[in-house]
Order: C-alpha cells, then sequence, then structure tokens
C-alpha cells in the first residue's frame, strides 16, 4: 500500500484531508501447514488490502484536457518496466494523443525490476535524490502514519 501511495503523492502532492474506509471481509481463516498438513484457524483484527489488479492506470483531469498513464503488466505504475501507456486528451480538439517516451539507454538494458532503483542509484550517485523528491525516511514515517490512518480509524 505505502509504495503505491508514493507514486501518488509523487505526482498530485499530499492530500490536504481524505477519508478512507477499510473493513475485514475474511476475519476469519484456515491456515495450512504444507510440512505436516496441519490445518488450524487463524483471526484477523487487520483490513484487508489485498489488490489483484493485473494493471493500474492513473488519470489526471485539468481544465485544458486529461492525461492517463496506464501500466499493462503490474499494478504498480511505479515499478513497471515496460508496458507503460502515456496518453493526453485534449479537450480542446477532443483528440487523444500518444505521448513517446522511452528509459535512458544505460537503463533501459537492465531487467525490468531494476530499472526504477537503478535511477535511484543514478540520483544517490550524483547527489540529487532530495531535489528528485525520493522518498527517505522522513518520508516513510509520514507515509505509515498515513496507512496507520487508514487502517485504525
Amino acid at each position: 500500500l505505502a509504495h503505491t501511495l508514493d507514486f501518488i503523492h509523487y505526482v498530485l502532492g499530499e492530500y490536504e484531508d481524505f477519508n478512507a474506509h477499510t473493513q475485514i471481509q475474511y476475519p476469519s481463516k484456515v491456515v495450512y501447514d504444507k510440512d505436516s498438513g496441519e490445518e488450524k484457524q487463524a483471526t484477523s483484527d487487520v483490513p484487508d488490502l489485498y489488490l489483484s489488479m493485473e494493471r493500474s492506470s492513473l488519470q489526471m483531469t485539468g481544465e485544458k484536457g486529461e492525461l492517463r498513464i496506464t501500466a499493462s503488466k503490474t499494478a504498480f505504475l511505479n515499478i513497471a518496466g515496460s508496458g507503460i501507456l502515456i496518453e493526453h486528451l485534449d479537450f480542446a480538439s477532443n483528440e487523444v494523443k500518444t505521448i513517446d517516451w522511452e528509459f535512458d539507454a544505460h537503463i533501459a538494458e537492465l531487467a525490468e525490476r531494476a530499472r526504477n532503483i537503478s535511477k535511484l542509484y543514478d540520483l544517490f550517485a550524483e547527489g540529487k535524490l532530495k531535489e528528485a523528491g525520493a522518498a527517505d525516511f522522513a518520508a516513510a514515517v509520514v507515509r505509515h502514519r498515513e496507512i496507520d490512518s487508514i487502517l485504525w480509524t
């Protein structure tokens, strides 16, 4: 949840105010021990947060148009290595245009899951993590407080 919220806040900024609703859909589960074959009942007091999306989309609407970013291979836009589609809808012309983009060459040659962390290493080496808005320990504390407010209020 925190990693998903991170990229949303990176794009949109922190919320001024928000309301979130969670629920426990499965308060009781049977847990299997694969080695012994034993079954036991487990009770949860934590809201269900399982996301089973195969893709995700972030859509931002402004006065002159709309921007939609879609990751076709994952629910997490911030770690999608490829399959990211960026589209712009111009309200005046009612025309949708695809925005072409690509990774820097030295990042494109890496495995997909390594690409986003590679960029962080580059920023770290250049001393530009803060300037780029990369999350740090203080940001993690903010995000954990946000999650606490979602789960426990």
